[in-house]
C-alpha cells in the first residue's frame, strides 16, 4: 500500500498537474486582471490573472485548493479539481471602487471608467430624508435642480435644461412627452439599485441629447438566491402615502420579481398676500412592474415590463369649477416592454449584448360632468411619445486592447389631437395641424481602450449617426488616464450634437388665447466640444476627486418670447457651461463624511454676460453614524448661493438670495420584535425655510415622513 502511494506523490511530480483559464466577473462577463491565485497549503501567491482574465498555473499536488484574491472582489476558494476554463467571481459590494456601466456601456469599475461617473447607491438613496425621486437626487447631487415651468416639472444639471440630459433607465431611452420633459414622478426609489451620473458630453456612446450628461437609473435585479416579500410604507405631511409590496422568487436558473405601488397625496397650496404661492397637485399613482430574468453560466436573458398611472387633481375655486377643460384632473400612463440578452464567448475571448425597448407615455384628457364622482369620467387621448430602441453590442478583450463595438436603432414618435367635444374645440392638439411626427435614427459607434503600460491607458470612439431629418453626423471623443496606485488623473475631450427635439421644431399650441407657444422648422442642430479635466483617489475608507469642466455649445437652441407675450425657439450662437467641482468622502471613527462643492457658470460667448437662472456655488455635506443596537443617525446640508430667475410665462426676473437647507433621518434596523423590519423617521427642511419667489424650491416648509420596510425569506 505504501508503494502504491508513495508512486502517486511521484507521479504528480513527474507529471504536474496544468491548469489554464479564465477569471470573469459573475454579472457582466467581463475578465478581471491583476487576481491573485495563492496556494493554500502554503500561502504563495502562484500568479496574477493578465488583462484578459487569463491565468496559468502548475500544480505538483492534485489535491490542494486555490484562493482567488482580488480587493474589488470576495474571496474565492476551490480545490484544483473544481477549477475550470472560466472561473466567475463576484462583487464586493462594500469596497469604494464600485462598478458603474454609463461612461462605456457595460460594467466597469469607477477607477477604470474612462470619463468620471458619479454613483448613488441604494444605501445612500435609502439613508436620504426624502419621500420621492426629485427630493433624493437634490439632495444627494449638490448641482441638480427640478424646477416646474408650464411644460411640467424641468431638470437642470450644470445650468443646462432637460433637453441636454439624457435619461436612460438600465442603459436604455425612456418616453417623456411632446414637451421634451420626463415624469421623473413614475420611478420608484425603493426598487433603484443605483443611479449613475455622468456629467459632461457622451455624445459618441449615446447621441443625441447627452451633451450635458446622462442620468442612468439601474432598477434592482430579480434575486435568483432568495424567495423574498419586501412590504414598504411610508407617511408624511398632506397625507402623502407611499405602499408597496415586492415578491421576488426563483426556481433552479430561473427568476421572477414582481412590484406593485401605490402613491398618494393631497397636496398644498401656499399663498401670501401678495398671491404669491407654493403648490403641489393631489395626486394618485399606481406602478407595477414584473422582471423574469433566466441565467446559466454564460447566458442571461431578462424580460420586463412596467406600467404607471398618474392621476393628478385641479385646486377648484368654485362648484362646478368653470374653465374650458370641463374637467377636475387630469390623467397620465405610460407602460414599457424591455428583452435583454448577454452571452460570453469565450471562443474570442469577449461577450454579445442584446436589447429591445418600447416605452410609450400618453396624456389623456378628462371629460367629467360630475366632480364628485369618478365613474362619468371620459378619456380622450390628447398627446403620446414613444420610443423603441434596439442596441447591439459585442465587446472583445484581447491583450492590451479592448473594443466595444455598437448598433443602436431608435425610432421616436411624438402624437396629439385636438379634443373636440359636441362640436366645441376643448383643448388644441400641442403639434398644431400635425397629427404625429415620427425621427427615424440608426448610429454605428465603437469604443476602444488601449493599455500602454500599466498606468497609462488610452481611450477613443467615434460614432456615426444617420438621421431621417438632418444631416448624417459624426462624433468622437479621446481620453488619456494615467493611474498610479489608487490615484486616477483623466483628459477627455470630446464633440456633442444634439438634433432639436419634435416640439422645439413642431409645437404649435394656444393656451386658452393667453399665449401661444411656436415651434421652428428651421432649427439647426446643436454642437460642442467638451473638455475635462480629473483627478480622483479611490480608497476602501477613503474617496476624493476633482473635475474641471468646460462645455462650449454652438447653435444653442433657446426659447424666446416676443413683443405680444409668444412663445418661440431659434438657434443661439454660442453658450459656455464652465465648471469647477470637488468633493471628499471618509470614515473616522466608525463616522461617514462626505463633503462636495460645485461652482457653475453659464456665460453667453458673443456678448460675455453671465446668464441667470442657477446657484453658481453650492455646497453639500452629508454625515451618518452608526450607533449600538443598529441604530443610524443621518444628516445633510445643502448650501445655494444667490441667484436670478426668469419666470417662464412673465419674462420677468426676480432675484433669490442665498440660502441653506438641513435633513435629518433617524434608522432603526432589525427591531427586536420584527428581526427583519427597519423603522425611519425623517425630517425635511429642518429650519422650516421656504422662498414663495423661488420657483426652482418648491418646498412648503418642514415635512415630517415615517417608514416602515418590512422584509420575509421563505425557507
Amino acid at each position: 500500500m505504501m508503494n502504491i502511494i508513495a508512486f502517486i506523490v511521484l507521479l504528480n511530480f513527474i507529471f504536474p498537474q496544468k491548469i489554464d483559464g479564465y477569471l470573469l466577473d459573475k454579472d457582466s462577463g467581463n475578465p478581471i486582471s491583476d487576481v491573485e491565485l495563492i496556494q493554500v497549503s502554503n500561502g504563495e501567491i502562484i500568479t496574477k490573472s493578465n488583462l484578459d482574465g487569463q491565468f496559468l498555473i502548475i500544480l505538483n499536488n492534485d489535491n490542494d485548493s486555490i484562493r482567488f484574491n482580488h480587493i474589488a472582489y470576495k474571496n474565492t476558494t476551490l480545490h484544483s479539481i473544481d477549477i475550470k476554463n472560466k472561473v466567475y467571481l463576484e462583487k464586493d459590494l462594500l469596497y469604494a471602487d464600485v462598478v458603474e456601466i454609463t461612461s462605456s456601456r457595460k460594467e466597469t469599475r469607477l477607477s477604470d471608467s474612462p470619463t468620471l461617473t458619479y454613483v448613488i447607491s441604494e444605501k445612500d438613496l435609502e439613508s436620504t430624508a426624502a419621500i420621492d425621486f426629485y427630493q433624493s437626487l437634490q439632495m444627494i447631487i449638490p448641482n441638480i435642480m427640478f424646477s416646474p415651468d408650464y411644460h411640467g416639472t424641468n431638470l437642470k444639471i450644470q445650468g443646462l435644461d432637460s433637453e441636454y440630459i439624457l435619461i436612460l433607465v438600465d442603459g436604455d431611452r425612456i418616453a417623456g412627452n411632446t414637451v421634451g420633459n420626463i415624469d421623473f414622478s413614475k420611478f420608484n426609489v425603493d426598487q433603484i439599485q443605483r443611479i449613475e451620473v455622468l456629467k459632461g458630453n457622451a455624445s459618441t456612446l449615446y447621441g443625441s441629447n447627452a451633451i450635458g450628461g446622462v442620468i442612468n437609473i439601474i432598477t434592482k435585479p430579480a434575486s435568483h438566491k432568495k424567495n423574498k416579500i419586501s412590504l414598504n410604507s411610508k407617511y408624511g405631511n398632506y397625507k402623502t402615502l407611499n405602499n408597496a409590496i415586492t415578491y421576488n422568487a426563483f426556481i433552479n436558473n430561473i427568476s421572477s420579481k414582481t412590484n406593485f405601488l401605490i402613491k398618494s397625496s393631497d397636496g398644498y397650496k401656499k399663498e401670501t398676500i401678495d398671491s404669491l404661492s407654493l403648490r403641489k397637485r393631489k395626486f394618485k399613482d399606481y406602478n407595477l412592474s414584473q422582471k423574469f430574468k433566466y441565467s446559466k453560466s454564460d447566458f442571461m436573458v431578462e424580460l420586463s415590463g412596467n406600467y404607471y398611472r398618474h392621476d393628478w387633481y385641479r385646486f377648484l375655486i368654485s362648484q362646478p369649477f368653470e374653465q374650458p377643460e370641463q374637467n377636475d384632473r387630469k390623467r397620465y400612463e405610460s407602460f414599457s416592454i424591455k428583452l435583454k440578452e448577454k452571452n460570453h464567448l469565450s471562443s474570442i475571448n469577449g461577450h454579445y449584448n442584446f436589447s429591445y425597448t418600447y416605452d410609450q407615455y400618453k396624456k389623456y384628457h378628462v371629460i367629467d360632468s360630475d366632480y364628485n364622482t369618478d365613474s362619468d369620467d371620459v378619456f380622450v387621448d390628447w398627446t403620446k411619445h414613444s420610443v423603441e430602441q434596439i442596441s447591439s453590442l459585442l465587446y472583445l478583450f484581447k491583450d492590451q486592447f479592448n473594443l466595444t463595438l455598437g448598433l443602436d436603432l431608435i425610432n421616436e414618435v411624438g402624437e396629439s389631437n385636438d379634443i373636440i367635444i359636441d362640436n366645441m374645440l376643448i383643448l388644441e392638439s400641442e403639434l398644431g395641424d400635425l397629427s404625429s411626427k415620427t425621427f427615424n435614427t440608426y448610429a454605428l459607434f465603437f469604443q476602444s481602450q488601449y493599455t500602454l503600460s500599466n498606468d497609462l491607458n488610452l481611450f477613443f470612439g467615434s460614432r456615426y449617426t444617420g438621421h431621417n431629418q438632418f444631416e448624417n453626423r459624426l462624433t468622437s471623443q479621446l481620453t488619456t488616464k494615467y493611474s498610479i496606485k489608487n490615484n486616477h488623473f483623466r483628459l477627455n475631450i470630446g464633440q456633442g450634437y444634439r438634433v432639436p427635439n419634435i416640439y422645439e421644431l413642431y409645437y404649435d399650441w394656444n393656451h386658452y388665447d393667453a399665449f401661444e407657444v411656436k415651434g421652428n422648422s428651421n432649427l439647426e442642430p446643436e454642437n460642442s466640444i467638451n473638455v475635462n479635466l480629473s483627478y480622483q483617489k479611490l480608497e476602501k475608507d477613503f474617496n476624493f476627486m476633482v473635475l474641471i469642466q468646460r462645455n462650449l455649445i454652438e447653435n444653442m437652441i433657446a426659447e424666446k418670447r416676443d413683443e405680444i407675450g409668444d412663445f418661440y425657439y431659434e438657434n443661439y450662437s454660442k453658450t459656455s457651461v464652465n465648471s469647477f467641482e470637488t468633493n471628499l468622502g471618509f470614515d473616522f471613527n466608525n463616522v461617514n463624511y462626505e463633503m462636495s462643492y460645485n461652482f457653475t457658470r453659464v456665460i453667453d460667448e458673443i456678448e460675455y454676460n453671465r446668464l441667470p437662472e442657477i446657484s453658481e456655488h453650492i455646497i453639500n455635506f452629508n454625515f451618518s453614524k452608526i450607533f449600538k443596537n443598529n441604530i443610524t443617525i443621518l444628516a445633510n446640508l445643502n448650501y445655494y448661493s444667490d441667484k436670478v430667475i426668469t419666470a417662464p410665462t412673465s419674462a420677468s426676473q426676480t432675484y433669490i438670495p442665498s440660502y441653506h437647507q438641513v435633513n435629518i433621518s433617524f434608522i432603526k434596523k432589525d427591531i427586536k420584535f420584527l428581526k427583519d423590519a427597519n423603522f425611519k423617521v425623517a425630517i425635511n427642511n429642518l429650519f422650516d425655510y421656504t422662498n414663495y419667489d423661488d420657483t426652482t424650491f418648491q418646498n412648503p416648509g418642514r415635512t415630517f415622513f415615517i417608514e416602515v420596510n418590512y422584509d420575509y425569506d421563505f425557507k
